[in-house]
């Protein structure tokens, strides 16, 4: 149970983090 929730837990940072790299690229592209 711990394992599954450290797993997770990692898995819900790593998404954050990809969308914020994604949402600040983004914001820096001009368009």
């Amino acid at each position: 149970m711990f394992l599954t929730r450290l797993h997770h837990l990692e898995a819900t940072s790593s998404q954050a983090l990809v969308a914020n790299l994604v949402s600040t690229d983004w914001r820096r592209t001009p368009r």
